[in-house]
């Protein structure tokens, strides 16, 4: 966790400050090091992921989500997890960077557990970086939608892989779903390779 590092600036870059999304970039350039420096930046959040990627090449290069850093690790899930989960690829993972397979690799090798996506993996939760701030009733209306979509297949809880759609998922669960829990991947990930207890 390198000193100095700050917010990737999406957030900044979608409500139109681009100065202080600069000013961002370069705060982060420094404490991750210079362009030359090696090792990856394994980034959570698939929005940040995006943008740290959109920096340049060289520290775009090291940028690595990650899902699918842990998809490609070897690691694997041992504890037995008896759900039923429904996933949700955020856009800035399926569209903006192309990471597909791997969190679909994560889920498929959890024990005891049962996957589905939604049947309209393709559309939006509404939440988008600040879209949701610009057009507050459209955006509602989609985390509706996807989340009556995400709910329809009985699942016990809802992952996906972005703060963002998290939070906007979480409250048309809220309204859709009431009960319904949501995590990101990468808790359930843990959560399934850790040793169990004797």
């Amino acid at each position: 966790f390198p000193l100095g590092q700050e917010c990737c600036g999406a957030l900044a870059a979608h409500t139109g400050r681009p100065g202080r999304a600069a000013r961002l970039q370069r705060r982060n350039e420094r404490a991750f090091g210079s362009p030359a420096a090696t090792g990856p930046i394994v980034v959570e959040a698939a929005g940040c992921g995006q943008e740290l990627k959109a920096y340049g090449p060289e520290f775009s290069s090291r940028v690595v989500d990650a899902v699918a850093l842990l998809a490609g690790s070897g690691a694997s899930a041992h504890r037995s997890v008896p759900l039923r989960v429904a996933f949700h690829d955020p856009c800035h993972a399926r569209h903006g960077q192309g990471v597909v397979a791997p969190p679909r690799q994560l889920l498929s090798a959890i024990p005891d557990l049962t996957w589905y996506e939604a049947t309209e993996k393709e559309v939006c939760c509404g939440s988008g970086g600040a879209w949701g701030l610009r057009y507050p009733k459209m955006s509602a209306d989609l985390a509706r939608r996807k989340a009556a979509d995400l709910a329809e297949g009985g699942a016990d809880l809802v992952v996906t892989t972005n703060p963002g759609c998290l939070g906007q998922i979480a409250d048309g669960l809220a309204l859709e779903a009431p009960g319904l829990p949501i995590l990101p991947l990468t808790d359930l990930w843990w959560y399934a390779t850790r040793t169990e207890n004797p």
